[in-house]
């Protein structure tokens, strides 16, 4: 059984031969709403997170997470529902400590957006990496699946930034590795995510077409901050001829996906583009808008890396 450990060691050597074999997910890796991929205890908190599924044809294996943890999960769920974080966080502790990696990568989650608790990076980065590190390829559970794929993104985000909490120096090549790994399941903040270290050259080198590339896959999927890159390279003719037609629709589908309290620089910046076009221009946009998201209706999604 092949495990791949993104923080230990050189996770190039170790997942190189997995990543030749991920590729044959591409070609089965659906995107549907998160809120009905699976049935599961927390399946309405987790479609907050995420608004990927890997293929799932083989991840049909019955559920044999102890009555305990589902328990408390679902003990989890209400009090979450009902915005008693603090309750929840409780909860999820309980689990975790007893070895749910489900409950383990909520509470990575709360730690970092300060949800029950003061945000902490470090602690939310020691959740993830708790999960990231069981990540295995061979998994039947689905939801397990997808938690680990989910934790591999953000500690990829802690390598390509940084950060001084976690004590972790930047590794943006460490973090593309995740990154590439992640894509192949189709995590729309991992495609995001390559998108924006082609068109930077962070980690790897500069490439206009691979920057776009992954950043279409990502809006495809309404992720918000690559609705806005594109909005952004297409207003400064960035990589792109410059069309601010073509921008300002960018920023109105971002504006739709986008969540005030992960993104307000999005809000700000879609209020700026507003006051600088005219009104043909606006109309134009706004149809182009309404044209792309009949065709890729907007769904919940994952946070910001």
């Amino acid at each position: 059984m092949l495990r791949c450990v993104p923080t230990l060691g050189d996770l190039s050597h170790r997942c190189s031969a997995y990543l030749m074999q991920a590729s044959l997910f591409l070609a089965t890796a659906t995107i549907v709403p998160a809120a009905t991929a699976t049935a599961g205890d927390l399946n309405e908190l987790s479609s907050q997170f995420y608004s990927f599924v890997p293929a799932s044809p083989k991840l049909s294996s019955p559920n044999v997470i102890p009555p305990a943890w589902v328990n408390g999960r679902e003990q989890a769920r209400v009090a979450y529902q009902k915005g008693n974080f603090t309750e929840a966080l409780k909860y999820l502790k309980e689990a975790s400590d007893d070895g749910d990696l489900i409950a383990t990568w909520y509470l990575g989650h709360m730690y970092r957006l300060g949800q029950g608790v003061e945000a902490d990076k470090a602690v939310a980065f020691k959740y993830y990496r708790e999960v990231a590190n069981a990540f295995n390829p061979d998994e039947n559970d689905a939801q397990l699946l997808r938690v680990a794929i989910d934790s591999l993104v953000h500690v990829a985000d802690y390598y390509r930034k940084g950060d001084q909490a976690a004590e972790l120096a930047p590794n943006p090549r460490r973090a593309f590795e995740i990154y590439r790994l992640a894509s192949t399941y189709g995590h729309p903040a991992a495609q995001y995510a390559l998108g924006l270290m082609y068109y930077r050259g962070e980690g790897v080198n500069a490439n206009r077409d691979q920057a776009v590339r992954w950043l279409m896959l990502a809006a495809r999927k309404r992720f918000a901050p690559a609705e806005a890159l594109l909005g952004d390279m297409y207003w400064d003719g960035d990589f792109v001829r410059q069309d601010r037609i073509r921008a300002l629709m960018w920023y109105i589908l971002a504006h739709q996906s986008a969540k005030p309290e992960e993104n307000p620089e999005i809000f700000d910046r879609y209020d700026h583009m507003m006051n600088e076009v005219s009104s043909d221009e606006l109309a134009d946009a706004m149809g182009r808008a309404e044209d792309w998201a009949t065709k890729f209706p907007r769904q919940l999604q994952s946070a910001t890396p």
